[in-house]
């Protein structure tokens, strides 16, 4: 067996729905707190030259998210193309309601030309061209956005991107479902000369002392306390042009081995209080995260598999992704219609192909992690 001593985060939050504040203000609106009320806010950003070019040329709605770049518009309306836990049952969600309303929606969105016409194709540099251009107003990604707010300030001066609460879906539900959660660890090897001092250490790291001086390193040096007793980064740390992770990394501070993060660590190194408000505002709000979910890191579940059903379940998977993606994009992009028949012709194919046993295979996969 092998085991790992992990790197908890406290911080809940890993991504948030960003809106330009400015287009907003600009066209008298205000943030949308539903999705029917996004999609009045990304029409009126399409229809009403919220940028002033003249043109009818904006981009209301973009994600750069890569793989998962389907399922960040399908959260708007709670579904996804993947496996999702409700009150200890996995669905497979394109077999759910949710997902019907969730395609006829992306359907609309995408015809009115309200979602970037490039999903597909357009990549990870996404941000850069379409921020650059002042072409786009939502998307839903890092604390990162808000740095653009600086960066564009001389060629966009009213240019402002801000974080707003996920819009409530057609169930009135509000809820985030990217998540932090811990991806990294340290574990003892077989060679280790001293493993009793070695997990002495690692547990070190996980007390209130240990989260400290691993979080934030040395007083004086990395970080200082203000008068509030906020731990704060130091201007050499900030300003360093390693960066700030850099910085902290060359020091010893911050390294992804084990114990536990301090829960004053995100916010200090949030320099920019637009992404400050973000993360705070979210990281108030429990209650959109569906914390008795498994592990479910960047948009899929990381359920563990006994080795006598990994292979079948990643057999049956592989033929099932591909066709769902495919017709996914199809029914997106027009090349197939989608009504009633298409949709049960998709569900056909799916049993064909195996998802029944692959729900069942990760049923019992998430009852192991539950304990039952």
């Amino acid at each position: 067996n092998i085991y790992q001593v992990p790197y908890m985060k406290p911080v809940k939050t890993a991504e948030f729905w960003w809106i330009r504040e400015d287009w907003l203000e600009k066209l008298n609106l205000e943030i949308p707190e539903t999705v029917d009320e996004l999609y009045e806010v990304l029409t009126a950003f399409r229809n009403e030259d919220p940028n002033g070019n003249g043109k009818r040329d904006e981009v209301p709605l973009f994600d750069r998210a890569g793989w998962k770049m389907y399922d960040e518009y399908l959260y708007l309306w709670d579904t996804s193309l993947g496996f999702y836990p409700r009150d200890g049952v996995i669905t497979y969600e394109p077999l759910e309601e949710n997902f019907k309303i969730g395609v006829e929606s992306m359907i609309k969105w995408y015809d009115e030309e309200l979602i970037d016409q490039e999903i597909f194709t357009r990549g990870a540099k996404s941000r850069d061209v379409l921020f650059a251009a002042d072409l786009s107003g939502v998307t839903h990604d890092w604390q990162s956005v808000s740095n653009y707010n600086n960066q564009l300030k001389d060629s966009i001066p009213s240019f402002k991107m801000v974080a707003m609460p996920p819009p409530a879906d057609q169930n009135g539900q509000v809820r985030e479902r990217t998540m932090s959660v811990p991806n990294a660890g340290t574990g003892i090897s077989v060679t280790c000369e001293d493993p009793v001092t070695a997990i002495k250490y690692l547990d070190f790291l996980c007390s209130e002392e240990g989260s400290i001086i691993q979080s934030y390193g040395v007083e004086g040096v990395t970080y200082k306390i203000d008068e509030n007793g906020k731990y704060k980064y130091t201007d050499e740390a900030i300003n360093s042009e390693l960066t700030l992770i850099g910085f902290l990394r060359s020091h010893g501070v911050n390294l992804n081995i084990a114990g536990m993060q301090h829960h004053g660590a995100e916010e200090a190194s949030f320099v920019d209080e637009v992404a400050k408000d973000a993360l705070i505002m979210y990281n108030e709000n429990e209650d959109w995260f569906n914390l008795d979910a498994p592990p479910y890191f960047d948009g899929k579940l990381t359920l563990k598999y006994s080795d006598e059903v990994a292979s079948e379940y990643q057999l049956i998977m592989s033929s099932i992704t591909a066709y769902a993606n495919e017709t996914f994009n199809a029914w997106v992009l027009g090349a197939t219609k989608f009504d009633d028949d298409t949709y049960n012709e998709f569900v056909k194919q799916l049993k064909e192909r195996g998802i029944e046993r692959a729900i069942e295979i990760n049923q019992n996969a998430y009852d192991n992690y539950l304990g039952k």
